[in-house]
């Protein structure tokens, strides 16, 4: 498989279980559906390998190589807050755990598409810079 059909197949898949993870946590948010929690992280560590793929992919091709190292450290971070998002302000204030979550979540997806667009151009042979009009003492004097 080509890197370009790797990144189209990672991103494609990323932005459903995206969808999948935003339905499914208004679900749990509204008290409803609990029995799909396992689902919701099995969804979770999908889009967590997923944005790791990109990374990868993105410092292979060597395109916004911080941002791909960041975004593996994040997916680490996203999955380990997910997993145990649980434990953390067990009461009224744990609306402050989720909200956290979804930003994570949100922010994550951001930079998996960020990255992967980075790199499907990288192998496009991106499109080059505007010409800057070079003016000549010749072309001012017409």
């Amino acid at each position: 498989m080509t890197m370009r059909t790797t990144i189209t197949v990672s991103l494609r898949l990323l932005r459903v279980a995206a969808i999948v993870q935003l339905v499914s946590g208004v679900l749990f948010w509204t008290g409803h559906a609990f029995t799909f929690v396992p689902f919701h992280m099995l969804i979770g560590a999908l889009v967590v390998l997923m944005l790791w793929t990109i990374a990868v992919l993105a410092l292979v091709a060597g395109v916004r190589r911080p941002l791909a190292v960041f975004e593996l450290f994040w997916g680490l971070a996203l999955a380990v807050f997910g997993a145990t998002q649980g434990l953390l302000l067990i009461g009224s204030l744990h609306w402050i755990i989720r909200v956290i979550h979804l930003l994570m979540a949100f922010s994550a997806m951001q930079l998996g598409g960020m990255l992967a667009k980075a790199v499907l151009q990288s192998r496009a042979g991106a499109t080059p810079e505007p010409q800057r009009e070079v003016r000549t003492a010749t072309s001012e004097a017409s």
